[in-house]
């Protein structure tokens, strides 16, 4: 099954046509064989080069599949091969002899478990990211490149006896990336998985580190908003004050 689309891709500030393809249950019952790309068609009220194309087929062996129908399997192993181009944005403080590799071809391996109950409001459990991969050199680039990187968190809920405060839940998270060659810009700093308050052009290398704390404080329950025949649903409104910490190191 599978299908194709055309939509704006807010990260990157373009319009993006795409598809994607999945093969259930091969070659074994909890395994499965899936294709994904999209193509950058044109930038929308960002005037930056950072429109990526890119594509990954993966076989994916499903160690433990998940009650929600939009999330990831609550433990999985990956072993794909994915090309980018485009796929690293001009830094916003370049450092000199600092190398980029572009386009990117790996092959790659992940491993991913997420214990974390219940699934859209978790009160406890962990989640481990791990990700390896190797650089070809391959449709035009010449050098070999590797990463690695893992994040791991834990969610826990405050003991029972502290009033209003044992509705609170604390997280806290931990990750590391390395990659060779030691002068090359294989990672930001900033986005959606790593140091918030950064954006993608911030702070980029080939090493870093990040940990963070995260208290979530239930401000209202049972909002009870509906939206469409509960096709939209707000039942909680949190407050979650964080805190970041790392740092991004380059050898140039």
């Amino acid at each position: 099954r599978g299908g194709v689309y055309a939509g704006y891709r807010p990260t990157f500030g373009d319009m993006a046509i795409g598809f994607d393809a999945l093969l259930p249950h091969f070659p074994d019952a909890k395994w499965e064989v899936g294709a994904h790309g999209e193509v950058s068609v044109g930038q929308v009220m960002q005037s930056d080069d950072y429109n990526p194309d890119r594509a990954v087929v993966w076989l994916r062996n499903n160690i433990e599949q998940t009650a929600s129908l939009y999330l990831f399997p609550r433990e999985y192993v990956d072993y794909y091969v994915a090309f980018q181009r485009n796929w690293m944005p001009a830094a916003r403080h370049p450092i000199p002899g600092t190398v980029d590799i572009d386009p990117l071809t790996t092959l790659g391996y992940r491993y991913r478990k997420d214990t974390r109950v219940p699934y859209w409001d978790p009160e406890t459990g962990y989640f481990l990211d791990l990700n390896a991969a190797v650089g070809l050199p391959v449709f035009g680039e010449s050098r070999w490149s590797a990463q690695a990187w893992a994040q791991a968190s834990y969610t826990m809920r405050l003991p029972g006896d502290l009033g209003y405060w044992s509705d609170v839940k604390l997280a806290v998270r931990a990750g590391v990336a390395v990659a060779l060659p030691h002068k090359a810009r294989m990672f930001t700093m900033g986005g959606n998985l790593w140091f918030r308050g950064f954006d993608v052009f911030e702070r980029q290398g080939s090493c870093m580190w990040l940990g963070s704390v995260e208290l979530r404080v239930p401000v209202k329950r049972d909002v009870g908003l509906e939206v469409a025949d509960r096709i939209l649903r707000l039942r909680t409104i949190t407050l979650a004050p964080f805190y970041d910490v790392g740092d991004m190191y380059v050898a140039g």
